[in-house]
């Protein structure tokens, strides 16, 4: 009995561990976010729609276009989107075009509102999901949260953070956090 009280106790103090190994830090060589209040306006502007990344084949994905909720029907489709030019109809309305050797593929307007876009003091925050789940060998509660912050050469800097809980078989507590870093440079 003391062996498997002694046993869960160490399987419980394992798995408070991070689950990242991933260095979540900005990236040094990248130029800085500014700080300054932003409206709308400050986010318009002719961007890269693939985006460079610290960690290529982690995270969310490096499409700009994908991003704001533009879909295609390939990936020689979205491949080929070379840009991705934001405009502000209003205070409230923005207009995101998709473009391939100049001309817009795609478009989508959308509207400031608690389920889509908002800016909040010098960043663009986008909702929260929740990417929960819940199986016979356990749980996991993930919630990952994307913004977009201006660097001070102008290009548009992606922070998506997953924050992730989880009970594996049921008792052994996991938790940790990621953050991935996106920059798509301005055209």
């Amino acid at each position: 009995m003391r062996t498997a009280a002694c046993l869960l106790c160490v399987l419980l103090v394992a798995g408070c561990g991070t689950l990242t190994g991933i260095d979540s830090h900005y990236p040094s060589q990248w130029h800085v976010v500014t700080d300054t209040p932003k409206t709308c306006v400050s986010f318009e502007g002719m961007y890269d729609n693939k985006g460079a990344t610290k960690y290529p084949h982690n995270g969310g994905p490096r499409y700009l276009s994908i991003r704001f909720g533009l879909e295609f029907d390939s990936h020689e489709e979205l491949e080929a989107v070379s840009s991705v030019r934001l405009s502000c109809r209003t205070d409230d309305t923005l207009l995101v075009e998709a473009l391939s050797n100049g001309s817009v593929v795609q478009s989508r307007e959308i509207m400031r509102s608690p389920g889509t876009w908002d800016i909040e003091g010098a960043r663009m925050i986008f909702p929260t999901e929740n990417r929960s789940s819940a199986e016979v060998v356990g749980g996991v509660a993930k919630y990952v949260s994307f913004s977009l912050h201006i660097a001070t050469n102008g290009a548009l800097i992606g922070e998506e953070a997953s924050r992730v809980g989880s009970l594996a078989f049921w008792v052994i507590p996991v938790g940790g956090k990621q953050t991935f870093w996106f920059n798509w440079a301005r055209r």
